[in-house]
């Protein structure tokens, strides 16, 4: 009897130490009520590229490690991963993580509890995280996540071993608001959808605004049933000319591909992390007509020897027919898999999962290194191996991974108090006639101090140079004052000022300023 080569699964590894992960391989907008129990089977629903691309890479970091003297040596990293494709329908694989031998064992003291799992990655989305972070909170079972920006996750007291390698909500909008001062935009309309990523968003950026010139002009949550045409008929109604989309990469597609059926035009279009670097969506017929796309994305850091690994996992055809045949069979069989296949991977084209958006890569990567890391103080690893019979706990591991401060591919990886990482972004502008259909045109970091750039000679502006404008009011000319109009700050009328009551303060200082030298040469 021949030895089974495609026997092992994607979705697990065995090792000394098992890291657990949890990736939207599938993925569904709405979720289905029922009146009765329903098994969630991920792989009936649409099929993630995007990812499952998440997956490989921590496939990739561990693979990298395992085969690293320098970090960890002659010890093992494994992983038990699942399809996280729902915010409140993925609890086996929650306790499947925090099981032993099977079951969840019930301890009087928690210091000496060891799950399965050492630590978690994942999910992607605040709310699909903010659903299931409790089961792990009470026993300090360390998650390092890549993908869930709520700020609400800093709460150390509600969330105590939470930690991320992608950056909170406060300072991409921090991003956006700045841009928004810098072109002095202050009629805005905010667009996110009915989740706890989008939700936060809105609140911090009225939070932002309250101190400056800046107007919400009008806000909206996307639904899946969401009347597109009439959001954007009011949108140009009040004429504003600047919209936020703080929404799933989903929603904001297909609010965009509405915009361009309904012929709306010469708007900026402010993208989220989400969505500012889709593949697709710059490829749509009659993008350049709505306008420009200014887009916000994490940095972008390219994992050399990845694309390699992809094409090593994908590109060999007799492991694939055997997988193809493997999944079959069990599909046949109606084995119970717990969101463990994916019949789709075995024919996804590696240059498909290469070219998809990058943009959550290496907050991947890095956490899988900030565990790897951890494990090796305590391990009290050296050149001549480690200490495989020390008993490593969640609340110790968690200890370590918050002293986190090393270097990655060029980037620092490290956590302020709140288990936040430095904030490190991106501006980019869509070109849909260039390739790749972006360009690069500013940043803003934290790290080491806090600064913010941005090239608008190099922003696609639809106004040919020229940058467009989105106010309420235009400013008074001289001699006249606001009055105010409507229930904004940002709106008002000018009314000419009666004579004897305005003072031109430009022409009366310089008036006076010249006649300093002759009165002082008076005193002489």
């Amino acid at each position: 009897m021949g030895v089974d080569t495609c026997a092992s699964s994607e979705f697990h590894l065995s090792g000394d130490y098992i890291v657990g992960g949890l990736f939207p391989v599938h993925h569904t907008i709405n979720n289905a009520t029922f009146d009765f129990p329903v098994a969630l089977e991920c792989d009936r629903l649409p099929f993630s590229a995007a990812g499952y691309q998440k997956l490989q890479v921590m496939r990739f970091a561990v693979e990298e490690i395992n085969n690293s003297t320098s970090i960890l040596p002659g010890v093992s990293l494994g992983y038990q991963m699942f399809d996280h494709c729902s915010e409140v329908r993925n609890f086996p694989s929650v306790f499947d993580f925090l099981s032993r031998n099977g079951s969840v064992e019930i301890y009087r003291h928690l210091k000496e509890y060891m799950p399965k799992v050492v630590s978690v990655l994942g999910p992607f989305g605040s709310s699909q995280t903010i659903t299931i972070a409790p089961f792990f909170m009470m026993d300090l079972l360390p998650m390092v996540n890549f993908g869930s920006s709520s700020s609400s996750l800093s709460n150390k007291k509600s969330f105590p071993s939470f930690l991320r390698t992608v950056t909170s909500n406060r300072g991409q909008v921090q991003v956006i608001i700045r841009i928004l001062q810098r072109y002095k935009w202050n009629w805005i309309a905010f667009i996110g959808c009915d989740n706890d990523y989008s939700q936060d968003a809105l609140q911090l950026f009225i939070d932002g605004i309250r101190e400056t010139g800046i107007c919400l002009a009008y806000q909206e949550e996307l639904t899946g049933n969401s009347k597109h045409n009439i959001i954007l008929q009011k949108i140009n109604e009040l004429g504003i000319n600047v919209i936020i989309v703080y929404a799933l990469q989903l929603y904001a597609t297909a609010l965009i591909e509405s915009a361009i059926q309904n012929n709306i035009q010469d708007k900026v279009w402010i993208a989220s992390d989400t969505w500012s670097l889709n593949k697709e969506l710059p490829t749509r017929k009659g993008l350049d007509t709505i306008g420009t796309i200014i887009g916000i994305t994490e940095r972008v850091v390219s994992l050399p020897g990845f694309p390699k690994f992809i094409h090593k996992s994908q590109g060999d055809s007799k492991y694939l027919e055997c997988k193809k045949r493997k999944l079959k069979t069990e599909k046949e069989n109606f084995r119970a898999t717990c969101n463990q296949d994916c019949y789709n991977c075995s024919y996804v084209n590696p240059i498909k999962i290469i070219n998809e958006d990058p943009s959550y890569n290496f907050a991947i990567y890095s956490g899988v290194y900030v565990v790897a890391k951890a494990l090796h103080a305590i391990l009290q690893c050296d050149t001549n191996g480690c200490n495989k019979t020390e008993r490593v706990f969640p609340y110790q591991l968690l200890k370590e991974i918050k002293k986190s401060d090393f270097e990655l591919l060029n980037l620092r990886v490290k956590f302020d108090k709140n288990g936040d990482p430095p904030s490190r972004y991106d501006i980019v502008s869509w070109d849909p006639e260039s390739s790749p259909p972006y360009e690069y045109v500013g940043s803003y970091d934290t790290e080491p101090a806090v600064s913010f750039n941005i090239n608008e000679t190099l922003i696609h502006w639809y106004t040919n140079g020229t940058i467009p404008v989105s106010r309420c009011s235009e400013e008074c000319a001289e001699g006249s004052a606001r009055r105010p109009y409507r229930i904004y700050k940002c709106c008002f009328q000018c009314d000419v000022c009666p004579n004897g009551t305005y003072v031109n303060h430009s022409v009366f200082f310089s008036t006076h300023l010249q006649r300093i030298p002759v009165y002082l040469q008076s005193l002489v």
